[in-house]
């Protein structure tokens, strides 16, 4: 059985604007080529947030035909799969990177019947992003199994996390803080209580 793994990344600025997996699996199913179909229930849907720069959405998806003796590659089913799942996922969001379609292999993407048994669309992220802790977290693999081998966590990795974590939280704090200062050096200088 001929398969491709078609996979798509959503960047939005806003987490807002994120498309929920279920809108993500409603569009992909309307994809149809040349008698293939999709192998198993759902895409697999991971999230990750980029401090400062975007809210990413991956979605990955096994797409193939019965048939046996043709190469969809070379043949232009996967170009027309690209182009049917781009077309599907743009009415559902504008922020859709160019989709990828590449020929399937269970050593990168997972065997098929992790995808089969709808395993594949079971994720952490795929209606949430990570939040607090799990922002530290290794990300998961968008395009097959997530393991120490395919997503570890160096403590280098780590590190950089906790730090822009700290970040996150610390800078609000020293903002009041230097506001709370301005009004009081303000005040002390007796430039609130004037009267003009």
């Amino acid at each position: 059985m001929p398969a491709l793994l078609v996979h798509a990344e959503e960047r939005s600025i806003v987490y807002a604007n994120a498309p929920s997996a279920s809108e993500i699996a409603t569009a992909l199913r309307r994809v149809s080529v040349d008698g293939g179909q999709w192998v198993g229930p759902a895409p697999r849907v991971t999230r990750t947030a980029v401090p400062g720069e975007r809210f990413a959405t991956h979605a990955a998806w096994l797409y193939a035909w019965p048939d046996t003796g043709r190469d969809p590659i070379t043949d232009g089913r996967a170009g027309r799969v690209q182009q049917a799942a781009q077309a599907a996922l743009d009415a559902v969001s504008i922020g859709w990177q160019p989709v990828e379609v590449i020929p399937y292999s269970p050593a990168l993407h997972g065997p098929l019947s992790w995808w089969n048994s709808g395993e594949a669309a079971i994720t952490q992220t795929g209606n949430n992003l990570p939040e607090m802790g799990g922002r530290f977290d290794a990300a998961e693999n968008p395009i097959g199994p997530t393991t120490a081998q395919t997503h570890p966590t160096t403590a280098r990795d780590q590190a950089a996390r906790a730090a822009v974590g700290l970040g996150e939280i610390l800078t609000p704090l020293v903002i009041i803080a230097g506001l709370g200062l301005g009004v009081y050096a303000l005040d002390r200088a007796g430039l609130l209580s004037r009267r003009t």
